[in-house]
């Protein structure tokens, strides 16, 4: 609110009168408010983040940091942060208001799978032993192995470490998916090549 003194004074006589105008600000005070969904994602995966600007004089100018994957026509973003990352924005109106908001979006690690390849001999059986990390704090809830390989596993597809055994001569490529505690997934591969027997006369 603000307001303003107009005084006329006659020239002649120096006589002066006041008035007073009175100009109220209608659109209150600028208010921003900031959210990220989901607030806490896995690598790999987006997060949008939304701003709801209330008050001051529209049209409203929005500068977010740090980088962004994608702007929206609303001003919103999405974003791929590889590590938890706070995002910024500062929204200024036509009055010459400026309000600042921030918001984290928590970044989880995937875990990682190291599985070597293996050769026997058909008939023989191996036990495929894959190496697996997953951040501190996270255990492994879930494992499934699929690919061409799968029927050498006989139905065992939900195990860390599986035996596996085939008649037929050939390589069998399998694929193992974990999920942690964080429901973060990744895949680690491997062959197995099965070798012929040699023939008894």
């Amino acid at each position: 609110t603000m307001t303003f003194t107009l005084t006329v004074t006659d020239v002649v006589t120096q006589c002066k009168n006041i008035d007073y105008v009175k100009l109220v600000d209608t659109t209150g005070s600028l208010m921003v408010t900031i959210e990220a969904t989901p607030p806490e994602i896995c690598v790999g995966d987006t997060s949008h983040i939304e701003i709801s600007v209330k008050g001051g004089k529209r049209p409203y100018l929005s500068t977010w940091l740090p980088a962004y994957e994608q702007m929206y026509a609303n001003g919103n973003i999405r974003v791929r942060p590889s590590v938890t990352t706070t995002y910024t924005v500062t929204v200024r109106d036509q009055n010459g208001a400026q309000e600042i908001a921030s918001v984290s979006v928590i970044v989880n690690q995937l875990p990682t799978i190291t599985i070597p390849n293996y050769e026997l001999c058909a008939n023989d059986t191996v036990f495929i032993d894959p190496t697996i990390k997953t951040p501190a704090g996270t255990t492994i809830i879930s494992y499934l192995w699929t690919g061409a390989g799968t029927p050498g596993l006989h139905g065992v597809t939900d195990k860390e470490d599986v035996p596996f055994y085939l008649s037929s001569q050939g390589n069998y490529p399998l694929i193992l998916e974990t999920t942690n505690s964080k429901g973060c997934k990744n895949t680690g591969n491997t062959t197995v090549t099965v070798l012929e027997l040699p023939i008894v006369n």
